[in-house]
């Protein structure tokens, strides 16, 4: 085989290592070796020859000597060789790394591309692949082992032989040994290791809000929770109690507690020692109403201002509160909401109460996802009607009951309905949000 060293230095060309001959290179030393199969058991010396023609000075000369053992297996790791950290489903690229020396005794890496078997430690834990890609499967700790055969290179040495000759005591120094100068090789089997600790993953939790001071049925979503785990609750006043579920999905209760800290707890899964990535579970504080709008019926939480002489008043859900009447009415519509402006949609227990024109307080037991909707009217039965200038103001605030604490809202609302110089009409305001 012939190599023209000005060409692999012109053209950059890598050699087995990824290293290039330097572009201003004009004198110096280079080396060559063979590296044979895995199933050859010697290393052969290759004669190496240079030949070098100088036309300018009509000079030629002609180099030639037996390469050193090609380079040495001498050590070995893998990357990432850290303890790595990952979530359920999450990918990682292992490489094994051969440290070399060659014959001059320097040393340097390369990654082994070839012949390399990957192993799991746990199989339930990780997985890999015969590219040393590994998938984190469930919770645990997990060695990711490399295996491949290294070799270390030697020159056989010539033993020297002493042989008399006949009649004298001299003696010729000889070789006793076949290959002798030949390279040789000594297994160097590697099994380099690096380790995956894997957590748990938490993809959501439905509901991921409650209501202060009431339990709230919620379901973990994830991957990788094992057969036994455990849910780990941040912050003050949450605590979790579970009916059941799967390496996927976990089905239980978070009770929240009247002086529960209110907004972000953090829901962490632990199994097998390993935690979970945090997601958040809201505690919500009630704090006041905002207009809803429910589609054909109300704008900004109101609905039309409706003027009746004989008919019926007739509420957001189309029922008849009372017939034959004279006057005038308004439906409004609000939704409760906590302190972040989000909507509670636990089951509450809701107090209207009034100021000024006093009317008696009411208590509503509202459901799950409940629309707080109201009637604003002054009416007589007909044929009697409202008289000139007849007519009420009032202010309306709320407290709402979770559990067995109570929370004023701040919301007041101005309500002025009835006949005003003649004309029926209703002004309704949020005075205070």
């Amino acid at each position: 085989m012939t190599y023209d060293i000005r060409a692999l230095r012109d053209k950059q060309v890598p050699d087995e290592n990824g290293n290039v001959l330097p572009p201003e290179a004009t004198r110096g030393h280079f080396k060559w070796s063979v590296i044979l199969g895995e199933e050859d058991d010697e290393q052969l010396v290759m004669i190496g020859r240079a030949e070098h023609f100088d036309a300018a000075h009509a000079m030629s000369s002609s180099y030639a000597c037996a390469s050193c053992c090609p380079d040495s297996t001498v050590d070995s790791y893998v990357t990432p060789f850290f303890t790595v950290e990952v979530f359920a489903d999450d990918i990682v690229d292992f490489d094994a790394v051969e440290i070399k020396e060659d014959c001059y005794g320097d040393r340097y890496d390369s990654i082994r591309t070839f012949n390399v078997s990957w192993n799991s430690s746990d199989s339930e834990v990780t997985s890999v692949n015969s590219s040393g890609t590994v998938t984190a499967l469930n919770g645990g700790e997990s060695d990711i082992e490399a295996v491949f055969s290294g070799r270390y290179y030697y020159t056989q040495e010539c033993v020297p032989q002493y042989r008399p000759e006949a009649g004298d005591a001299t003696h010729d120094i000889q070789p006793n040994l076949p290959g002798c100068g030949a390279c040789r090789f000594d297994p160097a089997t590697q099994r380099p290791r690096g380790r995956l600790r894997v957590k748990p993953r938490i993809t959501s939790i439905t509901p991921a809000r409650g209501l202060i001071g009431t339990a709230t049925a919620v379901t973990i979503r994830g991957r990788s929770f094992g057969s036994n785990p455990s849910v780990i609750i941040g912050g003050m006043g949450v605590t979790y109690s579970g009916s059941g579920g799967s390496t996927t999905q976990l089905t239980g209760t978070l009770n929240v507690a009247a002086d529960a800290t209110i907004g972000d707890h953090s829901v962490q899964v632990s199994n097998k020692g390993q935690r979970s990535n945090a997601v958040n579970f809201i505690v919500q504080l009630p704090t006041r109403l905002v207009p809803f709008d429910i589609p054909d019926r109300t704008t900004n939480g109101k609905g039309p201002v409706v003027v009746i002489d004989n008919g019926d008043i007739v509420d957001l859900s189309g029922n008849v509160r009372a017939t034959n009447q004279c006057g005038v009415y308004q439906n409004v519509a609000y939704v409760l909401v906590d302190q972040a402006g989000q909507r509670i949609v636990q089951p509450y227990t809701l107090i209207e109460e009034f100021a000024f024109n006093a009317q008696p307080s009411q208590t509503f037991n509202l459901p799950a996802n409940a629309i707080i909707t109201d009637i604003h009217s002054r009416s007589r039965t007909a044929p009697a009607c409202l008289g000139f200038n007849e007519h009420d103001e009032l202010v309306q605030g709320f407290t709402v009951v979770a559990g067995t604490s109570r929370f004023d809202l701040t919301t007041l609302v101005s309500i002025r309905v009835g006949d005003f110089m003649g004309t029926r009409n209703v002004f309704v305001e949020i005075s205070r949000p």
